[in-house]
């Protein structure tokens, strides 16, 4: 289970960095900036809160706040 959701969400954290050019909204800088720094975040985090069993880690939840 930990480890589906880690790739889900890091799947989603890849998906915000890719955002502004699949959708074509890259021409705006503060939109671009904000999907690059929260999918990034969102990568990172998925990675780390992986090996953290359920909600107790604040990696996990971190995950799910910039998911959101």
């Amino acid at each position: 289970m930990m480890k589906a959701r880690g790739i889900a969400n890091a799947v989603i954290g890849i998906w915000f960095v890719m955002a502004p050019w699949m959708l074509g909204f890259s021409y705006d800088a503060g939109a671009t900036s904000a999907s690059i720094v929260f999918g990034t975040l969102q990568l990172v985090m998925s990675f780390w809160g992986v090996t953290k069993p359920g909600w107790n880690s604040c990696q996990n939840w971190i995950s799910l706040i910039t998911g959101l």
